[in-house]
């Protein structure tokens, strides 16, 4: 991964004239450790364009899965999932989710 991370940053800046400018410096994987860690990150996932300020409402951003999963699944079980599992539960400073895969 960080070979892939050196040339795709490379030919970013290359094609941008831009030396030197950082392009995943802010990337890390992250492991499902069990059912509870798979829900939170789902979440986390779908409120990401809202904490970014990106869109107010998940279903306005084109890019989510919110919006087809609400039609298969319905309301009530997305509500389900996000009361099970809220966002504020999600450990992406530390904690063994920072842990390499294994």
């Amino acid at each position: 991964m960080q070979r892939f991370h050196g040339v795709t940053a490379y030919r970013l800046n290359k094609l941008d004239e831009a030396k030197g400018r950082t392009i995943w410096y802010n990337y890390w994987d992250r492991c499902v450790r069990d059912e509870k860690d798979f829900w939170t990150k789902f979440n986390y996932i779908h409120y990401n364009p809202i904490k970014h300020g990106y869109v107010d409402r998940v279903e306005d951003w084109a890019s989510s899965s919110y919006t087809s999963l609400i039609t298969h699944y319905g309301d009530e079980w997305m509500d389900n999932v996000l009361r099970s599992h809220p966002v504020v539960e999600f450990d992406f400073e530390g904690g063994d989710s920072n842990k390499a895969c294994e």
